[in-house]
Order: structure tokens, then sequence, then C-alpha cells
């Protein structure tokens, strides 16, 4: 009775907390994203900046970075959160040095003309 009780809680929250945006990246495989819009003029680093959307914005030409599509896997829980204000956010602050990190793409999008995806599957989308 507990496991089922469980299983349907655990269910319901992860449907009523998830909101996501299906797909597809510049290679041909069906990936689930969810889309972060930055706050224009804000800090890209700091996931507070960030708000969820369901559509792909429209970026004004300026050439920051405009808006982000990443899996789950990049956005805080409230386990891992460093604080609960982040939770539901993107971890665009983690900057370890390890490969393969949000906040490196971004760095490397600032860097880059254009939109593109990350050999790890998100998109970054920037102000042209």
């Amino acid at each position: 009775m507990h496991s089922k009780l469980l299983k349907l809680i655990i269910l319901t929250s992860i449907a009523l907390s998830t909101s996501i945006y299906q797909g597809y990246s510049h290679s041909s495989s069906k990936r689930v994203y969810r889309i972060f819009v930055l706050t224009p003029g804000t800090d890209p680093y700091d996931p507070l900046n960030y708000t969820e959307t369901t559509t792909v914005p429209t970026c004004p030409a300026n050439g920051n970075v405009c808006a982000i599509a990443i899996m789950d896997s990049d956005v805080y829980t409230v386990w891992d959160a460093p604080i609960l204000a982040y939770a539901g956010k993107p971890k665009v602050d983690i900057a370890t040095g390890n490969v393969g990190e949000l906040s490196d793409d971004i760095a490397y999008a600032l860097q880059t003309t254009g939109e593109g995806s990350s050999p790890w599957g998100r998109i970054i989308y920037e102000k042209l």
C-alpha cells in the first residue's frame, strides 16, 4: 500500500513540476528540451535570471544569450540546488572545469556567431 502511494505521489509531482518542449536538435535524434529565457541585460551565469517557457523566443539583434534549450539533467532539483531558489532553474552557475558543463556552452556561444547546439545536445539561442 505504501509503495503504491509513494509511486502515485512521485508520478504526480513529476507531471506537475515538469514543463517540457519536444523538439529536434541539429542532429536527427529526437530530444526533450526545457526552454529558459534570459532576462535581457542580466548575467547569463545566474540561474535566477532565467524564466522557463514552452516556446522558442524571437531574439533581438545584440549578440548576447537570449535563451537556452536544455535537458532535465541541466536543471536544479530541490535536492541538488545550492539554495532553494535555484530549484527548477538551469545549472548555469557551475564552473568547476569539468568538460560538458552548461556554463562552458554559454561561454562558447558568446565567443562565436550564431545559434548552435553543443556536443551535449544543448541549444544556446543568441541575439544576433
